[in-house]
């Protein structure tokens, strides 16, 4: 069995760590890819001309990279674990109820969340938007989107004031106190729209096969089928998927902290912004012109303080621009 990951430089995360140990143990032949800032922006201007819309999810250049290092050593099928989290309840936007949690704050009553907002947005503007609203919260905590970012670059505020009343209407369900209703919207969206798009395109991009068994749909409809309290055991995500694997998988990978696949944007665009500033300054294309204040970009490029807020939502519109100039 051959295994890869990736390890991303800068972002000090453990998923190598723990992939090489239990390499160990089911003894595979294992590849670790370690990818730097300018490993990242060179694979992803390969990927930009075979994307055929724009994705800014981090995770679809270590998806490709991943699956290109596989091709080259003749590897056709790859398996990936990709929806464990969305039904067994792997996110923390899964559980609002915890407290201080930005999905707690965000579904305090309206006197007391308006004000949590008004002094948190003292420290992050965006926080003065997000957690007004449970549906604004949810969908942040998906996309990292910074609203003070996008309302000041916005030049149409009627278009700003949709982008709110769309996300309040299709993430309704956000104000549950209960897991299930926020997993179905990731079911219904999240998984299908990002994570098996990405998987799709970043392993079909260099003919490799993405499998993704955790979803084989006998899977899903048990895992639905259960009580919440069953499925999300003792609270905890995906603590039943835990439980029933504790005795065939070590105690400290089964404990361990969650760590995403992506990439570390936001200290990328903080710490190396010379790239973004020549794609987003000097080449913006005039489809976002029509749309965005250049101004306003680059005044948020600028500044180290604002720019670090805004990973994401930056990242985000680097990525849409060298699409858009890629396909013009």
């Amino acid at each position: 069995i051959q295994t890869f990951t990736i390890d991303f430089e800068e972002k000090n995360g453990e998923d190598s760590l723990y992939a090489s140990k239990l390499s160990e143990d089911i003894k595979s032949d294992h590849h670790t890819l370690k990818v730097s800032a300018d490993d990242q922006f060179n694979a992803l201007n390969e990927l930009i001309p075979l994307m055929d819309e724009p994705m800014s999810d981090s995770a679809i250049v270590p998806t490709y990279m991943l699956a290109k290092a596989a091709r080259n050593k003749g590897i056709k099928v790859l398996l990936s674990g990709a929806g464990g989290d969305e039904i067994f309840g792997g996110y923390a936007r899964h559980f609002p109820s915890k407290i201080l949690t930005a999905g707690w704050l965000a579904s305090l009553p309206k006197f007391i969340r308006y004000m949590v907002a008004f002094v948190l947005g003292k420290i992050n503007p965006s926080h003065a938007i997000r957690l007004l609203n449970p549906s604004r919260n949810f969908i942040a905590n998906i996309s990292g989107l910074n609203f003070a970012f996008l309302k000041e670059a916005l030049i149409s505020k009627e278009q700003f004031s949709y982008l709110l009343s769309r996300i309040e209407s299709d993430y309704k369900d956000a104000s549950s106190t209960k897991a299930y209703p926020l997993m179905m919207m990731d079911i219904n969206d999240y998984l299908p729209n990002n994570i098996l798009s990405l998987t799709d395109k970043a392993t079909m991009a260099t003919s490799v096969e993405g499998r993704v068994p955790l979803l084989d749909h006998e899977i899903v409809e048990f895992a639905f089928s259960l009580p919440e309290s069953m499925n999300i055991l003792n609270n905890n995500p995906k603590g039943l998927f835990k439980k029933t694997l504790e005795t065939r998988l070590p105690a400290s990978l089964i404990s361990r902290k969650k760590e995403g696949f992506n990439a570390p944007i936001n200290l990328w665009v903080a710490n190396w912004p010379d790239k973004i500033k020549d794609e987003l300054i000097n080449n913006l294309s005039p489809e976002i012109t029509r749309i965005i204040k250049p101004a306003i970009i680059e005044k948020w490029l600028n500044n180290e303080s604002l720019r670090s807020k805004a990973g994401p939502s930056i990242y985000a519109l680097f990525v849409l621009n060298k699409w858009i100039r890629s396909n013009a």
